[in-house]
């Protein structure tokens, strides 16, 4: 009869054991939370217009021209896949480099597409070129001795540049020009908050029209608009408020580097200019928001660069269960976004958009 209680423990100490296990493994799941500010929503934003199966993960929305959709292979560099607007007809180009046999191809090298003329650029070799749509010959052109991460055409004759510093090892803003001294990096533009390069983080955009790049932190809530001499214009803060970023680093001195102890909270997952407008894929959720609309949505903030301010925010739901890993929007009007291995359109209601605004934050 002794033996009753004995078993009785021992089961008690097995469960506890299994529990204290389980929960130990969910523990590293991170839990989506409500933060305190509030989106101000408009439902009727976007309605998603066509879709289409272009085969591949690799692909990446590189411009929209003449109602003409160019995407990119991040696998194939020279490869191109056109599709129009309304996704009912697709041609494969192969671009060609002239002098292509004295040059190497990397896989870090990317497309862009800007009417007239189409862009290559490859910031680990590193080199330039250009070549007018419908042709699809490039070649090098500028001074392209500099090397970087990211890059965007601005004109005809210049290139906006992230670069790692030779000064100082960390990631700054810099201009490739036609002209002497080619090569120009502004140091006090992205403002470090410890050491290293995780905390500068970023993504890099540039709107034509409104003439002014910006350059989006990917940890804190904080964006940067600068005119394309790399003049700033503003510092604006984006509706959440974590201002620094959370990040723990480890120093290697064996290796004399600085990697990450653990995956740093992201704030703005992906971000995209059109016109006067910057529009933020967020990752977090607001007060208003659903639980787990994190997992059904991506959501999209929507910035006025002109006034430096907040505007309206809408979601666009995953499609064929995966999730948004681009977007892109043309003329306030076409959204644009890869999901895996589909290219989907929305149609934007672009008088939300409209001037004058009439838009307030709803409370």
């Amino acid at each position: 009869m002794k033996r009753k209680p004995i078993v009785i423990l021992l089961s008690c100490l097995i469960f506890s054991t299994l529990l204290v296990a389980v929960l130990y493994a969910l523990s590293d799941k991170a839990i989506p939370e409500r933060n305190s500010f509030v989106r101000n929503y408009q439902p009727d934003m976007v309605t998603k217009s066509n879709e289409l199966d272009v085969g591949y993960n690799s692909y990446y929305v590189a411009g929209l021209v003449n109602d003409n959709i160019y995407l990119g292979n991040a696998k194939v560099p020279l490869h191109l896949l056109v599709t129009n607007i309304q996704l009912t007809d697709t041609q494969h180009v192969r671009l060609d480099i002239r002098d292509l046999e004295n040059i190497q191809v990397t896989k870090v090298m990317s497309l862009k597409v800007d009417s007239p003329y189409f862009y290559l650029a490859d910031g680990l070799m590193p080199g330039l070129f250009r070549g007018k749509i419908g042709n699809w010959q490039a070649e090098r052109y500028m001074y392209d001795n500099a090397y970087f991460n990211q890059s965007i055409p601005v004109g005809d004759s210049s290139f906006a540049i992230r670069t790692k510093s030779a000064v100082n090892m960390e990631y700054e803003l810099g201009m490739i020009n036609n002209d002497s001294p080619f090569v120009k990096i502004q140091y006090n533009l992205l403002e470090k908050q410890i050491k290293g390069t995780f905390c500068v983080d970023g993504q890099l955009n540039f709107s034509k029209s409104f003439n002014r790049l910006v350059y989006t932190y990917r940890y804190r809530n904080e964006y940067i608009v600068f005119d394309t001499d790399l003049s700033l214009d503003y510092r604006g803060q984006t509706i959440d408020t974590f201002s620094v970023a959370q990040i723990d680093i480890e120093k290697i001195n064996s290796e004399n580097s600085r990697n990450l102890k653990s995956r740093p909270k992201i704030i703005n997952a992906q971000s995209c200019v059109s016109g006067e407008w910057l529009f933020i894929h967020s990752a977090l959720l607001a007060k208003n928001d659903n639980i787990d609309a994190l997992d059904k949505f991506a959501i999209i903030d929507v910035y006025d660069l002109k006034s430096n301010s907040y505007k309206l925010s809408f979601q666009i739901p995953n499609q064929n269960g995966a999730r948004i890993t681009q977007f892109k929007i043309f003329k306030n009007k076409v959204l644009a976004a890869i999901y895996d291995r589909y290219l989907v359109l929305f149609d934007l209601e672009s008088q939300y958009l409209n001037r004058p605004d009439v838009l307030t934050n709803k409370k």
